[in-house]
């Protein structure tokens, strides 16, 4: 008996300091997660400010309260009476609430281009009207303003086409799909760009091409005809190949109230193009077998070779499109930096813009870091020389919806008037929530349809925003109603352009007239931005207020200078390599 209260004695002499130690380690940590979000708060007030500077509008109240419900918690937390599981229960909520402000520090801009990639998996998950119902309410809660579904891939077609097989699963669809997208989307206000894949037909879609339309398959320069992850591929140099495509794109626009159509592997594979067609006319033109090629100035003029088989598909369906339908726009998700696929794959988009074959172009600038993504924004920017417009794409599929706000913000701070979501498979519930909470809360305009329209709302806007944050500007009165002077003066210049409408005109034929109204407008933009910088640089105005002035001002002239392009005189550009 004395033994086993001696053991017992033992045992609370060894439990006491231990028990101590974990109660101690356990108040340092609450206290440390205290701090640690006590510091998010206070750089979440700092944000807040500035983003009053930057005349962001948020919802300051909520936010506001939110983080005083937060600081309650906290001082909650650090009650004597609070036990470790209350107290960590406590902070887990404050680390919810935390997280629910986040998305709403971004604001939800009226003005921009917001699309989305209905990829084929999805395609496939529509199989009634009700379940196309359903995706579009989807998409109008987080406000998206138009679509690119999948409608040929893998060779063959998601909707009842005469010129293309169908797939199996369209075909269980008891309907037309396609035909129901477009209405639905068109109720809720959602443009419908139908893409195809065009050169590119996948690993399935051999399938397809097994009969006579064998010989148009595209070889390597191996000779095997599967390249890339084991795909296939049709050769842009064949007439045949590009008359069958042609025919897939015009039932498109004929038949289909589709607003666009953009296309997709509109290029070549890796080292792909050596077709027997494609060698045989090259050595009649340049006196050498491609497969022979061992010098840089023949190897140059091979990929020039090509690029204009695939430039000149793009020509013609722009053209040929628009004669079915003035107003439908023809866009290309091209790949991304621009000077390396040009170099290599013959994708010379670029040249598409200069030569005013396209509507705007879908730059893939998939990349988890965010600088790359940015810097790959304003390459594609500076590529295009306001010739056309740009808007790139998001690889949601490589990020959380934190890092996904993150590049849209950092999209937004260039010239470009909007991004696509890279896909409808891959954005996520939380993706959602995030879009809803903050950077596409509300409706926008976008701004690849009208582009004047888009500018003046845009005048409109700024001009608002001095106005409601003229506390907040750094900048005395006078400076600022010098600059809604300006801005009322570059309003009215807007509003009384008398110009073709972009998605009808037609981008080679000038109009001097255009050019005498555009040119003044885009000088007066340069020299209020020349002002405004000025002012940032001896302290004027505060720099987030004068440098967010400066990048609305860069995206009304990205908006502008296309349409000064295509009013000018067409010259037609060559492709050419460094």
């Amino acid at each position: 008996m004395k033994t086993l209260k001696f053991g017992l004695k033992a045992l609370s002499l060894v439990l006491v300091p231990v028990l101590l130690s974990s109660s101690l380690y356990a108040d340092d940590f609450v206290s440390r997660k205290v701090a640690e979000f006590q510091g998010d708060v206070e750089n979440i007030r700092k944000e807040l400010e500035t983003a009053k500077t930057q005349m962001k509008r948020l919802d300051y109240g909520k936010i506001e309260g939110i983080l005083a419900e937060i600081c309650a918690k906290l001082d909650s937390s650090l009650q004597p009476e609070k036990t470790e599981h209350e107290a960590t229960v406590i902070l887990a909520e404050v680390n919810g609430l935390l997280r629910d402000i986040r998305p709403m520090m971004e604001e939800s801009l009226p003005v921009e281009t917001r699309g989305i990639w209905v990829d084929n998996v999805t395609m496939r998950q529509l199989r009634s009207r009700k379940d196309v119902e359903e995706f579009f309410a989807d998409m109008a809660s987080i406000n998206v303003n138009f679509v690119i579904v999948d409608a040929f891939n893998e060779g063959a077609a998601t909707y009842p086409s005469k010129v293309a097989p169908e797939h199996p699963e369209s075909q269980m669809y008891g309907g037309d799909k396609l035909r129901d997208i477009v209405e639905i989307a068109h109720s809720k206000n959602i443009e419908v760009h139908a893409l195809i894949t065009t050169f590119g037909i996948g690993r399935a879609g051999i399938a397809h091409f097994l009969d006579e339309k064998m010989s148009w398959l595209d070889k390597h320069k191996d000779g095997k005809y599967d390249g890339t992850g084991g795909t296939y591929w049709l050769s842009p140099a064949l007439p045949e190949v590009r008359e069958y495509l042609l025919s897939i794109l015009k039932e498109l626009v004929g038949e289909y109230n589709v607003d666009g159509v953009q296309l997709d592997y509109v290029r070549y594979d890796f080292d792909f193009g050596y077709h027997e067609y494609s060698r045989e006319l090259f050595q009649k033109l340049f006196g050498i077998d491609p497969l022979d090629i061992k010098f840089e100035g023949d190897q140059n003029n091979f990929i020039l070779f090509k690029t204009q088989f695939v430039t000149s598909f793009v020509e013609r369906a722009f053209f040929e499109l628009k004669a079915i339908k003035p107003d439908v726009l023809l866009s290309a998700a091209a790949l991304s930096p621009y000077t390396w696929y040009k170099l290599t794959l013959g994708q010379d988009w670029a040249g598409w813009a200069y030569n005013r074959n396209i509507s705007f172009v879908c730059p893939m600038s998939y990349t988890a870091d965010l600088v790359n993504y940015q810097n790959l924004a304003l390459s594609e920017l500076r590529t295009l020389k306001g010739t056309s417009y740009a808007f790139t794409g998001l690889g949601a599929h490589l990020y959380d919806e934190n890092a996904l706000r993150a590049q849209i913000a950092a999209g937004r701070a260039t010239p470009i008037g909007g991004q696509v979501i890279f896909s409808t498979y891959n954005l996520t519930a939380s993706d959602k929530a995030m879009l809803k909470a903050g950077v596409w809360k509300d409706p926008a305009f976008p701004t690849f349809r009208d582009p004047r329209k888009a500018a003046y709302m845009m005048l409109t806007d700024l001009t608002n925003r001095i106005k409601e944050f003229e506390p907040h500007l750094g900048a005395e009165q006078a400076l600022l109603s010098g600059y809604l002077a300006h801005l009322g003066e570059l309003q009215e210049a807007v509003s009384q352009l008398e110009i073709r409408d972009w998605d009808t005109r037609n981008p080679r034929e000038g109009s001097e007239k255009e050019v005498t109204q555009l040119e003044p407008i885009l000088a007066y933009i340069k020299e209020m931005e020349s002002s405004v910088r000025e002012d940032v640089n001896q302290g004027r105005i505060a720099s987030p207020s004068g440098e967010r002035i400066l990048l609305d001002l860069s995206k009304i002239t990205n908006l502008l200078e296309p349409l000064l392009y295509t009013a000018t005189p067409f010259t037609y550009v060559q492709t050419t390599l460094p």
